[in-house]
């Protein structure tokens, strides 16, 4: 016999239960040996920290019994509320209900019991199952700019800088007004909830409109013990090159002293320093950097896209990779996973090009997905979008995170515009699952709408603190009271049915709120905030400074 409650399975994970919320909870005799037998379902409510439970000899994890106790249903005694059946039928029976909030500090646990004349006790009991009470998130923001149009927010990376276990944000403003140069961008970093400016890079030789700050990436690239922040500048002119892009190097633990590279092949707006990934590709222990280049040709085909990688510490020796396989307007690099997939000490790489034609026309931006496993980055699986559309733009981001718990790493894309679902743009998830990336899963917004644009960025962490990893997700072309305002969500783990929605506590059109997420434990709660990047965001009497909201439960 089985219980599940809001859907989930009676198993070691309990569900988050909101306010506002219906939960059910359904009871079964998956055999049907128990079917035709009269039952029971009681209630209870414990603190979060769970009470210990009334040992029955021969039936473990029975109820504990305590004041809170609640019998809904007692089929015994015939208390059949709501139309209830007196008996256990053949496909079960759900009890279905709205309960009060209480405090997120108590949880709601059900059980059952079946009439079961060979069970020691004359019944058969179900596990406990349950939920905890969830109050509602928190979001709170910080705003490090100040410029009209400085999107802050438009680069987004969250990792341990200073060794204290918890997370730092750093946070790109790619048209920020630098001290003494408009529009050359700025890069921001904060600690703690709420947010805390800690320090502020500014580019060492600024342009105007450089996008400076497009991309932050993380590493000890010198190898000296300390995290290092990689900075991309994709639009900098180099030597007179237009848009060939630069990036810099910014070394901890004071971010004092810095290193500038340019494109080892520069081209007529290039853009290396779109995006940066730092791993240690060849396996010797010192940090390696991989630097994307969007705009750059392969052979005579235009803007297909290559990588250039800098192995640490030296960063002097280096290698190409061009897009495997390429074509015209792929902008092969645009988002980059660096992690260990194949399980050789060495990582690799997760490369989207999600401006890729599939069809036939050659008129659509369907996008695909490459595995290339380092330190030689050949390639080991190619992903095209399994549903080509106009706009499907597979790989408008992308993460790793073993999200089946098989010990192997998975990746999850975002495929904003996505068709697949049957409503033009409404957008998707795919979850390649690791090691041969070959089986995907699809997941679609909880309330899919027109052009809304999920999977405008995707990461996974535990969110709500039940050892399970959650799918976080944006929703950034989503229009609920305003044009675009945007929305984020969070699926919560193991399988993902359940969902959290949460928007800009002042939205406004086309703020766009989702357009970049990702995950970090700020606190040391051992629960993941969803860090949320609004780049078109507007303070009140501004226009498109940006904004940056962390949400917590």
């Amino acid at each position: 016999m089985d219980g599940q409650i809001a859907g989930a399975p009676a198993l070691g994970f309990e569900r988050l239960i909101f306010p506002g919320t219906s939960v059910a909870a359904h009871l079964s005799s998956p055999l049907g040996s128990l079917t035709g037998a009269p039952y029971m379902i009681v209630a209870d409510l414990q603190p979060s920290a769970g009470a210990t439970p009334l040992q029955v000899p021969g039936e473990p994890g029975v109820l504990g019994v305590s004041s809170n106790m609640l019998t809904l249903v007692d089929a015994f005694h015939g208390l059949l509320p709501w139309g209830m059946p007196a008996v256990l039928p053949t496909l079960g029976t759900t009890l279905t209900g709205n309960p009060p909030p209480f405090p997120p500090t108590t949880r709601l646990v059900v059980q059952a019991a079946v009439a079961d004349p060979q069970a020691p006790n004359g019944l058969a009991f179900t596990e406990v199952f349950g939920g905890h009470f969830a109050g509602e998130p928190s979001v709170t923001g910080a705003s490090g700019g100040t410029s009209i149009l400085g999107q802050f927010g438009y680069a987004l990376h969250a990792t341990d800088l200073d060794g204290d276990g918890l997370s730092e944000v750093v946070i790109g403003a790619r048209e920020e007004d630098a001290p003494g140069s408009p529009d050359a961008g700025r890069v921001f970093i904060y600690s703690g909830t709420p947010l805390v400016l800690q320090h502020t890079l500014d580019d060492p030789m600024p342009e105007v409109e450089s996008h400076y700050g497009v991309s932050c990436s993380t590493g000890d690239v010198n190898s000296d013990g300390f995290i290092d922040i990689v900075v991309g500048a994709r639009q900098k002119d180099v030597n007179g090159i237009e848009d060939a892009g630069q990036i810099v190097i910014f070394f901890g633990p004071a971010f004092g002293q810095t290193q500038t590279i340019d494109a080892p092949i520069p081209e007529i707006r290039g853009q290396f320093g779109h995006r940066t990934a730092c791993g240690d590709f060849d396996g010797d222990g010192s940090c390696d950097l991989a630097v994307a280049s969007i705009g750059s040709s392969v052979g005579p085909i235009a803007q297909a896209g290559t990588l250039d990688v800098f192995f640490g510490p030296a960063l002097s020796s280096t290698v190409r990779v061009e897009n495997p396989v390429p074509a015209a307007g792929d902008r092969f690099g645009y988002r980059l996973c660096a992690e260990d997939l194949d399980g050789d000490s060495k990582q690799d790489l997760v490369v989207s090009a999600p401006f890729k034609s599939l069809t036939v026309s050659g008129m659509d931006d369907s996008g695909a997905i490459y595995v290339l496993l380092g330190p030689t980055f050949g390639l080991h699986t190619y992903l095209p979008n399994p549903s080509p559309s106009v706009q499907g733009l597979m790989g408008a981001d992308v993460s790793c995170a073993d999200l089946n718990g098989d010990g192997v790493l998975d990746i999850i894309v975002g495929a904003e515009l996505d068709d697949s679902g049957g409503l033009a743009g409404q957008g998707s998830v795919y979850v390649a699952l690791g090691p041969t990336f070959a089986s995907m899963d699809q997941y679609f917004s909880p309330n899919p709408t027109l052009g809304a644009g999920f999977g405008s960025a995707v990461d996974a962490a535990d969110w709500d603190g039940d050892g399970s990893l959650d799918l976080m997700v944006g929703e950034f072309f989503y229009t609920g009271s305003t044009f675009h305002e945007g929305r984020g969500h969070i699926l919560l783990g193991p399988d993902y049915l359940q969902s959290l929605t949460v928007a800009e506590p002042v939205g406004g059109m086309s703020y766009q709120f989702g357009r970049r997420i990702r995950a970090a434990d700020l606190d040391g709660d051992g629960r993941h905030e969803m860090l949320v990047g609004v780049p078109q965001s507007s303070a009140p009497g501004t226009s498109r400074v940006g904004a940056v909201y962390a949400v917590e439960f």
